[in-house]
């Protein structure tokens, strides 16, 4: 899957200090900062992850750190995005049938109904979950001077 989210943020380290911001950064992820699972690499001048594909967690990414003091990342985020709108097809078939047993709807009423529940339940989860990932990678990004101490 090749769906990205991408971000930037402005950091406090200095330009001497990035060599030991990347290993830390590194370190951090491959300890758990955005969750278990993931191996950090370094990539020239990027913070390479990856663990596979999860449920609700980016499937790999990049964070690039700038002498400027700026910080990018780029997450991949194509299967978490694909479960949510399997989900979402289970959701929109439960709706339909159950519109139709609870409420005797007739089945041109009942996909429509069940249609429009699958699709605001995906909407909203895939919102939701691209928010919760970038709320962690600029934490991480932000939390970086004070894991440089």
């Amino acid at each position: 899957m090749t769906a990205r989210l991408r971000g930037a943020v402005v950091l406090d380290v200095a330009a001497a200090q990035l060599p030991a911001a990347r290993d830390a950064l590194a370190r951090a992820v491959a300890t758990g900062a955005l969750g278990p699972g993931y191996s950090a690499a370094l990539d020239g001048e990027a913070v390479v992850f990856a663990g596979g594909a999860r449920g609700d967690r980016p499937s790999g990414g990049r964070f690039e750190l700038f002498s400027d003091g700026r910080a990018s990342y780029s997450l991949a985020v194509g299967w978490t995005e694909f479960a949510r709108v399997a989900q979402a097809v289970g959701v929109a078939a439960a709706l339909s049938v159950s519109s139709v047993i609870w409420w005797s709807w007739m089945f041109h009423r009942a996909l429509p109904f069940g249609a429009a529940g699958g699709l605001a339940w995906a909407a909203a989860r895939i919102a939701l979950d691209r928010r919760r990932m970038r709320r962690d990678a600029r934490a991480l990004l932000r939390s970086l001077p004070l894991l440089l101490k």
